[in-house]
């Protein structure tokens, strides 16, 4: 990822209400042309959150969420969301 595409990741993941619901979601590829994790990022404006609090990727995807079971990766900042390799779909 150039550094250019990172700071079009992180300003996204930055500012919800530039997304398209209260989740942002978000894709990883760990492998080249393998496929990719997909997850959501809630906006914390719409939960009981703190909005400058760490954030979560729930591993999971939007059309069937399951966020109770699902595998969790927190991050103090969207730069470490980026670092961490996942991208906004």
């Amino acid at each position: 990822m150039t550094v250019t595409e990172e700071r079009k990741h992180i300003e996204m993941i930055k500012n919800p209400g530039r997304w398209h619901g209260p989740y942002l979601p978000v894709k990883r590829r760990r492998t080249a042309g393998g496929m990719p994790d997909v997850g959501l990022i809630l906006d914390p404006r719409c939960f009981v959150m703190d909005e400058n609090g760490p954030m979560t990727v729930f591993e999971t995807n939007m059309w069937s969420p399951d966020f109770a079971n699902c595998p969790k990766h927190v991050y103090l900042t969207p730069e470490d969301v980026v670092i961490a390799g996942w991208e906004v779909d």
